[in-house]
């Protein structure tokens, strides 16, 4: 018996300290998504979880038990795109329409690079992953993926002003006096600015379900037959972490699977290089 129990300890020990499959899903961001997210994927490897990370920025560094897999940039990681004039007008239908456009392009062109790497197919062959963090800013081509793989998965979000995904969370938009990201409002907005900005909020969630996500669950179908709707997927995340502050970002009640954890892009501030000052004399005659 005291054999059987030693053994059993030193099972349960290995169990105890066996590291996940994790995988970190953003093959349609900017370097600024990944800058956000890397230091929670470093840390995880450094605990011993195998991470794999995708996206279309390449790594600055190797770092033990981290794999990267770069995707071929897409046209909206390039300087070809300013992401912040999105936000530079007033909410107006005309403006509703291009960004529901331009989220359509991106699951397009996105889903296409992406089904085409090598290594995410032998991802999807081996289906050796235990946990999915997803990038759930304009990335809704990978909900299927992640219900094929059978995991659970928690959203990632650089902001706490990514509206379709607080939706999806069910958290109150809050558009009395939170922008809804297609203006340049504050929270000092008047009361037209309130009815408009809660306005093309409804709608721009409404055109994004049956323009954007309708067409991606089409997209995807051939590859993911049996998935469910996007629509359905994104709302089972197990967490929702935020790159934000309520310091520094629209303040909101947040339900406690919703955790701001910020700043994340900031890192460990280095020492000032000494710098020799050579002081020019002049002299007069």
């Amino acid at each position: 018996m005291n054999h059987l129990g030693i053994w059993c300890v030193l099972v349960l020990n290995w169990f105890s300290c066996y590291g996940e499959r994790i995988l970190f899903l953003s093959p349609v961001s900017t370097k600024s998504h990944k800058i956000g997210f890397m230091p929670i994927a470093e840390t995880l490897a450094e605990r011993g979880h195998q991470v794999t990370v995708v996206s279309p920025v390449e790594p600055l560094k190797q770092i033990k038990n981290l794999r990267e897999i770069v995707i071929e940039k897409h046209y909206y990681s390039s300087e070809n795109f300013d992401w912040f004039e999105m936000g530079s007008h007033d909410p107006d239908f005309t403006s509703l329409i291009g960004i529901i456009n331009q989220f359509r392009a991106l699951n397009i062109e996105g889903y296409q690079l992406f089904r085409a790497n090598q290594d995410v197919q032998q991802i999807i062959r081996s289906k050796e992953v235990d946990l999915v963090v997803i990038d759930a800013t304009i990335n809704d081509f990978c909900f299927p993926l992640i219900e094929f793989l059978k995991v659970p998965f928690i959203s990632y979000i650089p902001s706490s002003g990514i509206p379709w995904t607080i939706n999806a969370m069910g958290i109150p938009s809050e558009s009395a006096y939170v922008p809804g990201g297609a203006n340049d409002h504050g929270s000092d907005m008047t009361f037209v600015e309130r009815a408009l900005n809660s306005l093309v909020m409804e709608l721009f969630f409404w055109c994004r379900r049956y323009f954007v996500l309708g067409m991606v669950d089409e997209m995807v179908r051939e590859d993911f037959p049996n998935s469910r709707p996007i629509s359905e997927i994104e709302r089972d995340a197990e967490l929702l972490i935020m790159n934000s502050h309520p310091t520094t970002s629209w303040s909101r009640p947040l339900p406690p699977y919703a955790i701001p954890i910020g700043p994340l892009h900031v890192r460990t501030a280095q020492p000032l290089p000494k710098v020799i000052i050579i002081k020019n004399i002049v002299s007069f005659k």
